[in-house]
């Protein structure tokens, strides 16, 4: 029994490991300048299901028809963040390569550091964050605008619960600036993703609510906006109290 175990984990992480070096050598390759835009994002985006489906995660999406299909322009997807598994889930559900904002150290990690340069992600310094969100924020509200969509995280951290943590204002400045619609999502137990793995599977919730054309907010102080994104974001956790 011992060995029939150790032989199936041997097995398992021979397959995670293979996967991930072949989709960085993958990565860095398409990453030449011979390849176009849209063979770069194509390997952005087939590395995921891979990966969770090896992980043995399962994601329901509730609001499956609110995503958009091939947006032509940009547009900012307003996530609560439970845990890693929130990007990947996003990434892969969303038919448009998207990209989100990370510490500038997840750079130079083999095959991720690769990967999210070919996505188009944006690097923040956290010893010098108030130059970095202003560089951020112009950086990507332009990205926006050129039809790059990007993940945004209000609450700035990991809130492994379903509970919300404190939203921050000042995170949408980027959808703000770029004039862009925003897509609320809940992510329901992702924070669970990973528990009892390789033996035990779990299962995700993601709820895509309706977008939120810019024409609904343009006359909405960032704080008024915060606050409904946070309350439609809210509606969809489990009560657990």
């Amino acid at each position: 029994m011992l060995y029939s175990i150790l032989m199936f984990l041997a097995w398992f992480l021979g397959i995670i490991v293979a996967l991930f070096l072949f989709f960085w050598a993958l990565a860095f390759v398409l990453r030449l300048p011979v390849f176009s835009i849209k063979a770069q994002n194509f390997i952005a985006k087939i590395g995921f299901p891979f990966l969770i489906f090896f992980m043995r995660i399962k994601t329901v999406v509730v609001g499956r028809e609110n995503i958009p299909k091939i947006y032509p322009e940009g547009y900012c997807i307003v996530s609560n963040h439970q845990s890693a598994y929130d990007i990947g889930a996003l990434v892969a559900q969303f038919p448009d390569p998207v990209a989100f904002i990370a510490k500038k150290e997840l750079r130079q990690v083999p095959f991720l550091g690769s990967w999210m340069i070919t996505i188009g992600c944006l690097f923040i310094d956290r010893n010098n964050m108030r130059q970095s969100l202003d560089t951020i924020t112009r950086l990507g509200s332009q990205k926006v605008r050129d039809g790059q969509p990007m993940i945004i995280f209000p609450e700035g951290t990991r809130n492994r619960q379903n509970k919300l943590g404190k939203f921050r204002p000042g995170s949408l400045r980027m959808a703000t600036e770029a004039k862009a619609p925003i897509v609320p999502v809940t992510m329901v137990n992702s924070f669970m993703a990973w528990r009892g793995y390789p033996f035990k599977s779990q299962t995700v919730t993601m709820h895509v609510h309706p977008i939120i054309p810019y024409e609904t907010y343009k006359d909405m102080k960032i704080t008024e906006l915060c606050d409904m994104i946070e309350d439609i974001i809210a509606s969809s956790l489990p009560n657990e109290e």
